[in-house]
This record gives C-alpha cells, sequence and structure tokens, in this order.
C-alpha cells in the first residue's frame, strides 16, 4: 500500500523525474506491447513484453503494468529508494533479491497515475478488497475523459474521484482550482499521491460522502463517474449502486442546485433506467426538485441494454448465484424498467437567459466528443430561447456533409415506387427520422442561399405544406432538422 512519509514531496518528484527521463509514455507502452490503446492491457491474460527488459522504460512496463519482477539494477538506487519509501515496490518474501511492485503505475495523458494491482505477481489468483482503487486506463474510464470539456474553469469538482484522474488532467490544464472527493480512504491516499506524484499545488482531496466535504462551496463545473451497476447488497465500494444502479447517481444531481454555481455544468457518465412512460432524461428533472426549472439537461446514450442483460452479466462473470440473478430480474420488473441507457449526463445551470430549460436524447456517434457536445448544448438552448424563430427565419441552412436519405421502394404500380423515406446522420451524432416525400424535396433546396423565410414560401408555393402553416413553425421544424444533425447553419455548424 502506498505510504505518504514526510518527504514524500520530494520522493515523488524524484519518481516523476525518472519516469519523464525514461519516456515512459502512453505511446512508448502501447509500441512495446504492440496494444492498439493503452486499456487493451487490462484484457490480456498472458505476458504482453515478450522481449526482456533492456532498459529502464522496458523495466517500468514489467513492473508497473505486467505486474512482474525487478531483477537486476537497470533502475538506479536512489530511484529504487524513493519507490520503496513510498510503497511502489516491496521485496519478495521467496526472492529477497526480487522486488514487484504493489501497485499499477502507467502514463495517462501528460500524467502519471497509481491504482491497485489487478493481479498478484506470483500468478495466483486475485481478489480484490470491497474498496479497491479501480485503474484509470479501462475503456469507459477513457471514454469519460475524452467527454470532458477543455474551456477553462475556475472551480472544479470530481466526485466519486478514485484514483482523481480528472481532477489532476483539469488542474493541469483548464481549471484553477480542483477538488477530489471520494468515499473511501483507500482511494483518498491513492489521489493525494498521484496529486504528489505529478506536482500539482492547485488540487485539493477530500474524503467523504459525495458532497459532504464540500458542503459550503460551488463549482463551475463538476464531473462523477460514480458506481453504477445494479446490486442488491454492495460487494465493491467502486461498482455497486443500489437495486437499479442509480442510488449515487441520483444523490449527484440531487445536490446540483445548492453546489453549481450559475452557467456551470455536470458531467456524469452512469447507467440509468428509462421506466413505463418516463424515460432516463426526464427522471432525472424529478432528482432536481423543486429547482428542476433552473436546469437544462442532455443525455448522450453510449448503449442501451435490456433489464435481461443487465440481471445477468455478473452471473456470466461468476460473481452471483442463479438465486440472486432472479431476484435482480424481477427487481426490474416490480420497478417498471424498460431498458437500462448507459450515457452522458450533461446538465447546465441557466445563468438567467430567461427562457424555458431544455431537455434532449442524443446517441453517441463515432466521432462525437467533448466539442460535440458543446455545439448540442449552445444549439439547443439557443433553439429554446424566445427569439430563436425570427433568427432562423433569417438564416440560410445547407444540408450537413453527414447526411444520408434512405429511401425504401416497395411494389405499386407500374413497378417499384418510393414508400418511405428516412433520414440519417452519424456526425456529430447518430440520429435517424422519418420524413415525408416532399422534406427530401425541400431539403434538395437548402443550398445555404436560401433563407428560411425563402423556404417557406417555396414550401407553399409548390403545395409541400398547407397554407395555414406559419413562418414560425416552418422554422420550428427546421430546428428539429438542424438538432438532429441534418441541416446546419451559420454560427452552428458542428
Amino acid at each position: 500500500m502506498i505510504t505518504l512519509p514526510n518527504d514524500a514531496h520530494d520522493l515523488c518528484s524524484t519518481v516523476r523525474e525518472f519516469l519523464i527521463r525514461s519516456g515512459y509514455t502512453e505511446q512508448t507502452v502501447c509500441q512495446r506491447l504492440g496494444l492498439g490503446a493503452q486499456h487493451e492491457v487490462l484484457s490480456r491474460k498472458t505476458a504482453l513484453m515478450q522481449a526482456p527488459a533492456e532498459d529502464a522504460a522496458g523495466v517500468l512496463i514489467r513492473l508497473f503494468l505486467e505486474g512482474g519482477y525487478l531483477e537486476g539494477s537497470l533502475l538506479p538506487t536512489a530511484v529504487v529508494g524513493a519507490m520503496e519509501k513510498l510503497g511502489l515496490l516491496a521485496a519478495d518474501s521467496d526472492r529477497p533479491a526480487c522486488r514487484y511492485a504493489t501497485v499499477f503505475l502507467y502514463p495517462l495523458g501528460g500524467l502519471f497515475i497509481a491504482s491497485d494491482r489487478w493481479n498478484n505477481p506470483d500468478g495466483s489468483r486475485f481478489t480484490p478488497s470491497d474498496d479497491i482503487v479501480y485503474p484509470a486506463i479501462t475503456k469507459n474510464t477513457y471514454r469519460f475523459l475524452s467527454m470532458l470539456p477543455s474551456g477553462a474553469c475556475a472551480r472544479f469538482l470530481e466526485l466519486c474521484s478514485g484514483t482523481g484522474a480528472a481532477a489532476l488532467a483539469a488542474a493541469s490544464g483548464c481549471a484553477a482550482r480542483a477538488w477530489a472527493v471520494d468515499i473511501t480512504e483507500r482511494s483518498t491516499r491513492f489521489a493525494e499521491f498521484n496529486r504528489l506524484l505529478n506536482g500539482l499545488e492547485n488540487v485539493t482531496v477530500f474524503q467523504g460522502d459525495l458532497y459532504a466535504p464540500v458542503e459550503d462551496m460551488s463549482f463551475d463545473r463538476i464531473v462523477a463517474h460514480p458506481p453504477y451497476v445494479p446490486a442488491l447488497s454492495r460487494k465493491w465500494i467502486f461498482q455497486d449502486a443500489g437495486a437499479e444502479g442509480e442510488d449515487i447517481t441520483r444523490n449527484i444531481v440531487a445536490g446540483l442546485p445548492r453546489h453549481l454555481s450559475p452557467g456551470g455544468r455536470l458531467y456524469c457518465l452512469a447507467l440509468g433506467a428509462d421506466v413505463a412512460g418516463e424515460p432516463f432524461e426526464r427522471r432525472l428533472r424529478g432528482w432536481l426538485g423543486e429547482d428542476d426549472g433552473q436546469f437544462d439537461c442532455l443525455l448522450a446514450v453510449v448503449e442501451t441494454h435490456t433489464p435481461a442483460e443487465i440481471a445477468s452479466q455478473p452471473l456470466k462473470r461468476g460473481e452471483i448465484a442463479h438465486a440472486e440473478f432472479i431476484s435482480r430480474r424481477d427487481a426490474f420488473t416490480s420497478a417498471g424498467i424498460e431498458r437500462f441507457v448507459y450515457g452522458l449526463m450533461v446538465l447546465e445551470r441557466h445563468a438567467g437567459e430567461g427562457r424555458p430549460p431544455f431537455t434532449a436524447r442524443r446517441q453517441l456517434g463515432p466521432r462525437t466528443g467533448s466539442a460535440e457536445f458543446e455545439w448540442a448544448m449552445r444549439w439547443e438552448a439557443f433553439a429554446a430561447s424566445p427569439a430563436s424563430a425570427a433568427r432562423l427565419l433569417e438564416a440560410r441552412p445547407k444540408i450537413s456533409p453527414s447526411l444520408e436519405l434512405q429511401v425504401v421502394h416497395r411494389p405499386g404500380e407500374g413497378g417499384l415506387a418510393p414508400a418511405s423515406f428516412t433520414l440519417a446522420a452519424n456526425y456529430p451524432f447518430n440520429m435517424e427520422c422519418k420524413i415525408e416525400s416532399w422534406t427530401a424535396a425541400m431539403l434538395a433546396a437548402c443550398d445555404g442561399v436560401r433563407t428560411c423565410q425563402e423556404l417557406h414560401g417555396l414550401c407553399r408555393e409548390r403545395g409541400w405544406i398547407p397554407p395555414h402553416v406559419q413562418p414560425e413553425e416552418f422554422a420550428s421544424f427546421l430546428a428539429t432538422l438542424i438538432s438532429g444533425g441534418f441541416l446546419e447553419i451559420e454560427g452552428f455548424s458542428p
């Protein structure tokens, strides 16, 4: 276990300088291990680096990613001493000349992050403790970090912080000041060590239950990748979150009226449920209580699962008995859950724009990232404003480069005839929309020259829309097409 002696600052500086000097980077790791991405190291069952560790980078990979032993003297004596004093290395009881890493330590972007091991150095069966510190290089954690904005932020809070990776990344880049909060003492110790290892003075690490350690504080940006796995009883703190998996997410959202500053945002990647008659993004609003009207809500769905799939996952991994699988499945049925959605929740507190809040759901596309979330929040806020219709009528829409028009032909009189029309786009999000044939013809006229007002006149002139459809109604329809990524207007190109 990591230790933090009085001279931890100097010891961490020694280790950090050596890691940098050794070229211990994600690129080096992937090249040496033949990986497409560093998170693949977690799913490989056999030794990864076939060649002997002949330089410092190879030794670090063998020790801190493969979990092997250190033999010989490829590491400087001062560095080994610092690592031992910090609890990063320990001597093997059966082989006193050999040392092994007590933790896993890896490059992450421009940082170095330590977390608990996920194997034993001798290859014996590994049984994690209930408070194990989850690795920050899982595929989902990479996804979470890529979704966070890079814009300047004065006060940044990471909840359920684990290693503190998001807070540390923010403090080293966009945030003037960052806080990392986790409920376990073990995670708090790792996050503090990671702060020292990266030489960051603008991060504060707290132990406590969500907002409890920062009770009287507010923040411009709050982020969380909380535990979200449905569990009838808690086995692992980093993972389990109540019968439906929403207990911790619900408390995070419920605390926003007290802790999120006007204009600030929450970014939370977690699992939630669509229940009968109420999709997850609408349920989020209920958790905000009487302050619901102050918040915009965007849910970007990564993937969906049936209740049976979620109930059976731990059974397939051998973590629960069949009887508990039945209990989980029945609990989901009793709660009225139709499907589970895993995705990013973005909630923004109004900064006094004088408009109603918006609620939107989108499906992640292959290129969706933080910039696309920013586009969606800006556009939906504009579309919800009272002045949007008048401004839209003067805009000059054009077809999005990612637009596809899918036409299904069916047998009819004289042969095949067009029977249905679907718009599809995979950027900025994956979207589909059934349309009438006249809409397809109208889209062909969206050339970036005609205004929406002129398009309205064209549609009425050609009988595509009834005479009673007013320009404002037509503008609202075009706004829907822009929201889907099918059309673009100047100032709102993704």
